[in-house]
């Protein structure tokens, strides 16, 4: 091997220091977005209109600590032809002229509810006690802000693609030339970890560089398509809204 090859220390240690404050921008946007980590993908949108919500119905109560307790409580069909493990809507409260006043992500279908299998319909029932005073009183509109499905066999694809995943890598030989301060942090790290080699100590490093560029790479596709939502998209999905307004007009008029 040429003896002129650059050291690759400052590469590593610059891309751990850079994937650290990857890291930890990361953690901070999954604070501050908790509820955006099931996206809507096209396919997902597609499928929208294979859900169908009937006896939507809004009532309110009041807790033992006289606070204001509203349900919505309805029933939802999956009308399609694929099984659904989650669907979590944005439940939107607006005030008399029209402003948000609260928007709440909730699951209608998953958790102990559990799934949605083709042509099957479940109830659900969304309690909420901490709807503003300024709220119109008026039912909520309701848009699909996720959607999963279910892995089935049927989808050959998915499921190797599932299997590729979890198939660990194979290793191939490869020589490299390494300063001494390299190769000297390397066996240092060897013995303070106990690894079974310095190509271990090496592995696990860049293991740990990949995977940090693997969890930026989502972190950035999230934030695009999040960013990508227009109003228009959003006003798409608005005809749940409609529809559960429809079906409390409906019910009042009983």
């Amino acid at each position: 091997m040429a003896s002129s090859q650059s050291s690759p220390l400052p590469y590593i240690v610059g891309a751990i220091a850079v994937l650290g404050a990857a890291a930890i921008g990361y953690m901070q946007y999954l604070a501050k977005h908790p509820a955006e980590e099931l996206g809507l993908t096209p396919e997902a949108k597609a499928y929208v209109r294979n859900l169908k919500l009937s006896d939507v119905q809004m009532k309110a109560t009041e807790s033992f600590a006289k606070q204001l307790v509203v349900e919505i409580e309805g029933r939802i069909e999956n009308a399609g032809a694929r099984g659904l493990d989650v669907v979590e809507v944005f439940c939107v409260f607006r005030d008399a002229y029209g402003q948000l006043v609260l928007r709440k992500r909730v699951p209608i279908v998953g958790g102990r509810m559990g799934g949605l299998k083709p042509g099957e319909s479940k109830s659900f029932r969304l309690p909420f006690d901490e709807i503003p005073d300024s709220w119109n009183q008026t039912m909520p509109q309701l848009i699909i802000a996720g959607v999963k499905f279910s892995l089935s066999l049927s989808d050959p694809g998915k499921m190797m693609g599932r299997i590729v995943r979890h198939t660990p890598d194979r290793k191939a030989k490869k020589s490299f030339t390494l300063s001494l301060e390299v190769v000297r942090f390397l066996e240092a790290t060897q013995k303070k970890r106990r690894a079974e080699s310095v190509s271990a100590v090496l592995e696990e490093i860049l293991q740990s560089v990949r995977r940090q560029h693997q969890r930026a790479a989502v972190e950035q596709t999230v934030t695009d398509y999040y960013s990508s939502l227009s109003d228009a998209e959003a006003e798409e999905q608005s005809h749940w809204g409609e529809f559960a307004l429809a079906q409390l007009a409906d019910h009042r008029e009983k």
